[in-house]
């Protein structure tokens, strides 16, 4: 259950899969390597398609300095879209063998997949017997014997298999799983998760294909929750599942199908490869009871078709003796506590809990997580993958959490062919989920070292104070502890305090800080780190950080188009960052009027940008580029050194562009920001900083 393979130092990762989510993972891998502690590298990208498979090669190595190896089939991103034979349900064709040469080569430890959710169990399986790790989307399986597949190839190989669940790292949901771990909710009695979305439109625009548009075929040909993991991964961790307690039964209903059958008569045309189509096997919501080994009760909904929108995408509710917690992923939450009638917290008391209990993983990346997908749960979820290869430990979701949880989609579709009967779980772990085991996430979570500076940005010559506290989160006292500091040739750091202690007990913390000078023309590749080195139970542990200051590239010094000029930081919420063009690659449009220069991006996302004082005016035009049709819903902010400038209402795809025109005089910092605005998601978030320039 608790597999600790042999610790990589540098992790080489390799990309199968650039289609939707690939992409974004992708870049995300590339900047935990940059900004972040684990250690990796991208060492192979693969697609069937070439022009992505060449989009993100160039992306690695202009932004990241990396320089993958590329694998295709050879096929342009016109022909994969115009080709009628790809519409064959033919994994081979679909799936080019190109990705098989990927896992084979030798410098790659760690396989990340992003495709056809029939291929998943596949290509982790032949990835496993090649000695890698995996890490797959969700779902990880798709019938029970894939189940069983992964779990022998992770046994026979000792190599993990990592479902991509990335609801469980995100802010709200391990909040919660803080405060079940603490007690407040006492005895948990029933949880209730789902996957809320309405996807209609979605299913026949593309974001799944073309030419297979694999998600519509999906409902087509399944029944039962086809996506189960977003609503039960969160549950699994709250109850612990599979450490002490696990899904013993469960029983499926759904609802009568006329969503996708309406959608595709009134909303089609005759070239659509559902034009007309009446014979969708999955209905418009499945809901599952499931029942555990201890008696608790779960319940678990999938609804992407109803009109539905107040859940937002994951829906995940909680009750115990001592409290009820309901939230939603873009409608906040609430939470009551004790015996308080049917009032919920005011938002005071709420936001006293939020604080108090505060995931320390939160508590120590929340702010790197910051614009990175689903709320920050993207970056956590691979920092923490990344860091678990690096030091040997054991991963936060292995592959009995994997087949557990995605054995929800065929058990439900078993359950509904039979007339709604009652299902049993496979015990995948042959009952070693009885032992109670501390969920990794909370066992190997190193608070750790927290660093703080007066400065963002440094430049030649200049000092300035760093300090760094190290904090004993783990459940004994740890002894040598040793703090150091350490740069490039030619910054120099004097510590102001003591930097060795004989030990650290629990729960207590310990500052050191420095005074560091940076040498006259320091490099913007320049990066400071701190590392505090402990004796825990005999073994000696490293933990780093790396402060949030860096060397500013050359600020403007006059009237600049900012898609000329070189950010200092920047994320974007999908896709990569379009200079001179639409997230996409197309023209800059919005309302209908084309622009030649300015920055394509898309919610949630962030630009950060050196200007120090140099310049007085930030003129833009704002707006949801074309290529979303009347899609979209997002809010313009621009803020000048940590206060906001200007905001924009929420804009559409219906709506012309805004004219910004932003007085920056003397501001050192400027940060272009781009949110979700008011329908709970960010899908069609195509955003554009049209003309942006700023003028001396």
């Amino acid at each position: 259950m608790n597999l600790e393979a042999d610790p990589i130092e540098t992790v080489g990762v390799g990309i199968i899969g650039l289609g939707n989510r690939g992409p974004g993972i992708t870049e995300t891998v590339a900047k935990i390597n940059e900004n972040a502690m684990p250690n990796c590298e991208i060492n192979a990208v693969c697609d069937v398609v070439e022009d992505r498979v060449q989009e993100m090669a160039s992306t690695l190595q202009e932004d990241y300095g990396m320089d993958p190896a590329t694998y295709s089939a050879g096929v342009s991103e016109d022909e994969w879209e115009d080709d009628e034979s790809f519409r064959e349900d033919d994994l081979d064709k679909m799936v080019d063998s190109g990705w098989k040469q990927l896992v084979e080569r030798n410098d790659i430890d760690l396989v990340y997949i992003f495709t056809h959710h029939r291929s998943h169990a596949e290509m982790c399986v032949y990835a496993m017997d090649k000695g890698k790790h995996v890490a797959v989307a969700v779902p990880a399986a798709t019938t029970i014997k894939e189940c069983w597949d992964l779990v022998q190839a992770s046994e026979r190989n000792q190599v993990h298999c990592v479902q991509n669940e990335n609801y469980n790292y995100r802010e709200e949901e391990l909040w919660v799983l803080n405060m079940v771990q603490e007690g407040v909710f006492d005895e948990i009695t029933f949880a209730r998760g789902g996957y809320i979305h309405n996807l209609v439109g979605t299913y026949f625009m593309g974001a799944y294909g073309p030419p297979i548009n694999w998600r519509s075929r999906m409902h087509m040909e399944e029944k039962g929750d086809t996506y189960p993991t977003h609503g039960v991964g969160p549950i699994a961790w709250y109850l612990e599942l599979l450490r002490g307690d696990r899904m013993e039964s469960l029983v499926a209903q759904e609802s009568p199908e006329a969503a996708l059958s309406e959608y595709a008569q009134n909303e089609l045309g005759p070239g659509d490869e559902f034009y007309g189509q009446t014979d969708w096997a999955n209905g418009d919501t499945t809901r599952s009871l499931i029942k555990t080994n201890k008696g608790l009760h779960i319940e678990e909904q999938l609804d992407v078709k109803t009109t539905r929108t107040t859940s937002g995408l994951s829906h995940n509710t909680l009750a115990g003796t001592g409290g009820f917690h309901e939230s939603t992923t873009h409608h906040g939450s609430s939470l009551s506590i004790g015996n308080e009638g049917h009032n919920v917290l005011d938002d005071e008391t709420y936001d006293e809990y939020r604080d108090e209990y505060e995931h320390p993983v939160w508590e120590s990346l929340g702010k790197q997580a910051e614009g990175y997908g689903h709320g920050g749960g993207d970056y956590i979820m691979v920092y923490r993958l990344i860091d678990a290869l690096n030091k040997g430990r054991p991963v936060d979701q292995n592959v009995y959490d994997a087949v557990h949880w995605s054995a929800i989609r065929p058990l439900s579709r078993i359950s509904i062919n039979h007339g709604s009967r009652p299902v049993k779980f496979p015990s995948f772990t042959r009952e070693d989920w009885e032992k109670n085991r501390e969920l990794p996430i909370n066992k190997y979570t190193e608070k750790g070292l927290e660093l703080s500076t007066d400065v963002k940005f440094v430049t030649g010559g200049e000092t300035f104070e760093l300090t760094a506290t190290f904090t004993n989160d783990d459940r004994t006292v740890v002894e040598d502890v040793q703090l150091d500091f350490d740069a490039p040739s030619g910054w120099d750091a004097m510590s102001t305090t003591e930097t060795s202690l004989d030990e650290v007990a629990v729960d207590e913390s310990v500052t050191v800080a420095w005074e560091v000078t940076a040498p006259p023309e320091p490099d913007s590749d320049d990066t400071i780190e701190v590392t505090a080195a402990y004796v825990r139970e005999g073994t000696t542990i490293e933990i780093s950080n790396r402060p949030s200051v860096s060397v500013p590239p050359a600020p403007p010094t006059g009237d600049t188009y900012l898609s000329d000029h070189e950010w200092t930081t920047a994320t974007i919420g999908w896709g990569s960052i379009g200079l001179d063009e639409s997230v996409d690659g197309n023209t800059l449009s919005i309302g209908g009027e084309t622009y030649e220069k300015g920055i394509g991006i898309h919610a949630e996302s962030e630009i950060v940008y050196y200007l120090n004082g140099n310049v007085s005016q930030f003129v833009t035009d704002v707006g949801i580029d074309d290529e979303v049709g009347d899609e979209g819903n997002v809010k313009f902010r621009v803020l000048g050194d940590d206060e906001v400038l200007i905001e924009t209402d929420v804009l559409t795809g219906e709506d012309s562009a805004v004219s910004l025109d932003v007085d920056i005089s003397g501001v050192d910092v400027l940060e272009l920001v781009v949110t979700e605005g008011t329908d709970g998601t960010v899908d069609y978030d195509h955003a554009n900083w049209a003309d942006a320039r700023v003028f001396k």
